[in-house]
């Protein structure tokens, strides 16, 4: 795996790829798929990277949960002792100097607000520092989230959190054009406001059929118009926002599971 890991930065390097967005397993002390980033964190390419808390529950091949989402109140405490050794790391992806740590789902945290508090208050504690603290959008609208005044900014999730009746094909209830939906990631209200951004994402090519009853097929892709996209996010961002937070997301490197890769 190590030389896998070695041959993916290289690759991802050479074509102008600043780092890797990371889904962290974590589960109450307990972590899974976490491998590839221990070698990650360890390499020595000069490559960026940044974590995503994945705090969904796991399920088996016959659905059963692996991992269930329990939250204890010392929860924040372990988390971030364990990703310590990440965010100080010279390569962990920051803005204005404070690590950016994303969480996947937080209408599953309960008690939110005081989750939020502690994490950024362990993190000084630790000598890690501020953090800056991101909400995927999926299920969400932004002022849904910025209305908290808990976090610090939101990110892009497409397609999950930017489907709509529009970009369906009408044929087929569950299959949409991809062209469509560029229309949908430009014209999301992303511009800063009152110091919450939000990071816009591009998506690839989409197909989650093998893995979900609810299944998504996204017509009509080409490399080509992935190209338009991106050259149109990068514009915009460069309008909108400064240096320090013009990134981009991209679902996504390698999930081969929902026919998604770079």
């Amino acid at each position: 795996m190590k030389i896998l890991i070695k041959k993916q930065i290289e690759l991802a390097k050479s074509h102008g790829i600043y780092g890797f967005a990371i889904y962290y397993y974590w589960f109450s002390g307990k972590t899974i798929f976490n491998k590839p980033l221990t070698l990650i964190n360890k390499n020595k390419k000069n490559f960026h990277y940044m974590l995503i808390w994945k705090n969904d529950p796991i399920f088996g091949k016959n659905h059963e949960n692996i991992f269930e989402k329990k939250y204890k109140k010392i929860d924040s405490e372990k988390f971030i002792k364990d990703i310590r050794k990440y965010l100080i790391n010279k390569l962990y992806i920051r803005t204005n100097g404070k690590p950016i740590l994303g969480i996947y789902n937080i209408k599953s945290i309960p008690n939110l607000r005081e989750t939020i508090f502690n994490l950024r208050q362990k993190a000084r504690e630790f000598d890690i520092g501020e953090l800056f603290i991101i909400s995927c959008l999926k299920g969400l609208n932004i002022s849904e989230i910025k209305d908290m005044n808990i976090f610090d900014g939101a990110y892009n999730y497409p397609p999950k959190d930017l489907i709509k009746a529009d970009i369906k094909n009408t044929r087929e209830n569950y299959t949409y054009y991809y062209s469509l939906i560029l229309s949908n990631i430009i014209n999301n209200n992303t511009k800063k406001n009152n110091n919450f951004i939000v990071y816009k994402c591009n998506m690839l090519e989409y197909d989650n059929s093998a893995i979900s009853k609810d299944r998504k097929i996204f017509g009509e892709y080409s490399p080509e118009l992935f190209y338009k996209m991106n050259k149109l996010l990068i514009k915009s961002i460069k309008k909108d926002y400064e240096k320090p937070n013009r990134f981009i997301f991209i679902n996504e490197w390698n999930n081969y599971f929902e026919e998604t890769y770079l």
